[in-house]
């Protein structure tokens, strides 16, 4: 009997869990949100922080958690923002807002009063219907000189995003996230991620003066982990865009990545190549990153799908637990047979 187990453990592998390295903040008397209709009615949910601090959990109208479904919640005006295992849902076509989930101040002009955004846990799925509308968009996010002092988006999952045949003519841009309207960052985190889009990625430039999309008195820091994002179809723009062509290389954000993957659609003229970091800015539009330096870079997106979903369905979203979303690593066979022989 212990021999058909040693040979099951051998195939399978172990379970291990996946660890995010960032923990939640501390909150103090917190707005909690279980129930997205005292918000609203229609296709908008408006949750006002009036400068203290949220909590946004999944949506349970009666106790029990159940996907929010053809909704957008603008959240606004808050110190420090907790979602956790919301799951929210867009299937319906006609849907006429522009994104499931926005995060600013009240209006434009950034405001010093946001510490700290703490995503975990989070699902949205498109479903490949709408044409333009972005899973989540940032807008007017602290100042340069107060910035946010940590973005963490970690064992979450946003898929669906974007239409087939999208381009820049129609002025439809769909995006996992958008980051625009003066947004300001110390250190953003994203681990345990999976996304899919048609579109594009995580579109992050660091813009002019004017409209920087992330951008702090010091250079911010991006750390990507365990991260899987991918193109499903062939017109899918960049996958990630950090940088902008023409900005101070020496002003953009110092980026790691470790075990980041990016697969793009394969139609493309250029598409990923070699793990090596684009440069050139004729390639652009159909690299699956925007990199206009690598000095300020560690590690290099591995081009294709991770064999491993860092973020599976039945682990986000309502069905979400801290610390058991998990991986199965190859076993040795050796390793495990000393440990079952007596």
């Amino acid at each position: 009997m212990k021999y058909y187990l040693l040979i099951i453990i051998a195939v399978l592998g172990t379970v291990v869990p996946i660890q995010a390295t960032q923990t939640p903040p501390i909150l103090e008397n917190p707005l909690v949100v279980s129930n997205y209709d005292n918000y609203g009615t229609g296709s908008t949910r408006i949750v006002d922080g009036n400068g203290g601090d949220v909590l946004l959990l999944a949506h349970a109208p009666n106790g029990q958690p159940q996907v929010l479904k053809n909704v957008r919640l603008n959240i606004a005006n808050f110190r420090r923002l907790h979602i956790k295992g919301l799951d929210i849902e867009l299937d319906d076509p006609s849907f006429p807002e522009s994104r499931a989930i926005g995060l600013r101040t009240s209006g434009s002009g950034g405001s010093p009063l946001i510490e700290e955004i703490f995503i975990e846990g989070l699902r949205i799925e498109n479903n490949f219907i709408q044409d333009n509308s972005d899973a989540i968009a940032m807008f007017w996010i602290g100042t340069a000189e107060a910035p946010v002092n940590r973005l963490v988006i970690q064992n979450s999952r946003i898929t669906g995003v974007g239409i087939a045949g999208l381009d820049d003519g129609n002025g439809a841009h769909p995006d996992i996230m958008q980051f625009q309207a003066e947004v300001f960052i110390k250190d953003v985190y994203i681990e345990n991620f999976t996304g899919t889009t048609m579109y594009q990625g995580i579109f992050a430039p660091w813009d002019d003066a004017n409209s920087p999309a992330i951008a702090s008195t010091s250079a911010p820091n991006w750390h990507l982990k365990d991260v899987n994002i991918s193109s499903e179809d062939y017109s899918t723009h960049r996958l990630l865009v950090f940088q902008n062509e023409g900005g101070s290389v020496a002003d953009f954000p110092v980026t790691s990545f470790e075990n980041v993957y990016l697969s793009q659609g394969q139609n493309h003229s250029f598409g990923v190549g070699g793990a090596v970091v684009h440069v050139d800015p004729t390639l652009f539009d159909d690299s699956p990153y925007e990199f206009v330096s690598a000095a300020r870079i560690t590690g290099v997106p591995t081009p294709g799908r991770s064999s491993i979903d860092f973020a599976p369905r039945d682990k986000v979203g309502i069905f979400y637990k801290p610390g058991e979303i998990t991986t199965i690593l190859p076993a040795m066979w050796g390793e495990l047979k000393n440990q079952i022989e007596p």
